[in-house]
């Protein structure tokens, strides 16, 4: 709740440096857990960093756009004129979200399997499933329901 409480108040410039902190020391620990896990062979890391880079980069702009509609959700919850319509905006925005990160999924899918065996690949894709699920856990906690 202290987060959610942060995203409606006026030091919402503050938040989103922490926010841009925090995301950039959770992208290095996911780095290291990449690696780690991937078990990848020296031709294969020159292959899998750089398109990994690439996706990441993509799926960073994913959650900004997440991180201004969940701060835009902040303050229409708050406000008493918060309507049925608006409510439909944000559910639109988030399905745009939705399809734009499945887009991607199945974009990068192609690019990996054009350099990694389909087993690192689906590797790949169970490591970003598994660290995904975790922080939208931990998102979903923090926000709550609407009015």
């Amino acid at each position: 709740m202290v987060l959610f409480s942060w995203l409606s108040s006026p030091l919402f410039a503050q938040v989103w440096v922490d926010f841009e902190k925090t995301r950039q020391a959770m992208q290095k620990q996911k780095d290291e857990v990449v690696a780690a896990e991937m078990k990848l062979t020296e031709p294969e890391e020159k292959a899998f960093w750089p398109l990994y880079r690439e996706y990441q980069e993509a799926l960073r702009k994913l959650q900004d756009r997440s991180f201004k509609l969940l701060a835009e959700y902040a303050r229409e919850r708050e406000n008493e004129t918060f309507t049925d319509q608006k409510a439909k905006a944000l559910l639109d925005e988030y399905m745009a979200i939705e399809r734009e990160d499945l887009w991607l999924k199945r974009l990068y899918l192609e690019k990996f399997n054009r350099l990694l065996p389909a087993k690192k690949v689906m590797r790949y894709f169970q490591l970003e499933n598994k660290i995904a699920a975790a922080i939208n856990y931990q998102a979903t906690q923090m926000v709550p329901l609407a009015k």
